[in-house]
């Protein structure tokens, strides 16, 4: 370790949480292809979303807390960035299938 570089990952650091919310991200997103035949569906990638979100902040404050021993942060902040995807297009999604039922009843 060099002493000028003060943020220098350990070599046995883990990133454990960082992938973790990155898998739950993309798990949530191909969750996402299924739900636009099976409505029931639609639940799944919403709350692996909101999971992943999660996991990637805890990741974040634990690599800031102790640097030397977590790593991963730019996997936490895909694993954010994805999950909020999977967050938003189903609930963008169930939207628009309200508006459209609305729609079809009220005419």
């Amino acid at each position: 370790m060099n002493p000028n570089y003060p943020n220098q990952v350990q070599p046995g650091a883990s990133p454990t949480l960082g992938i973790f919310s990155l898998v739950l991200g993309v798990i949530g997103l191909f969750t996402l292809f299924p739900t636009l035949i099976f409505w029931f569906c639609g639940f799944l990638p919403f709350f692996l979303g909101i999971a992943a979100v999660i996991v990637g902040f805890l990741g974040i404050s634990r690599i800031k807390k102790d640097p030397s021993k977590f790593s991963g942060k730019g996997l936490a902040f895909a694993g954010i960035g994805v999950g909020a995807v999977a967050i938003v297009l189903p609930t963008l999604y169930a939207l628009l299938n309200v508006g459209y039922i609305v729609y079809i009843f009220s005419r």
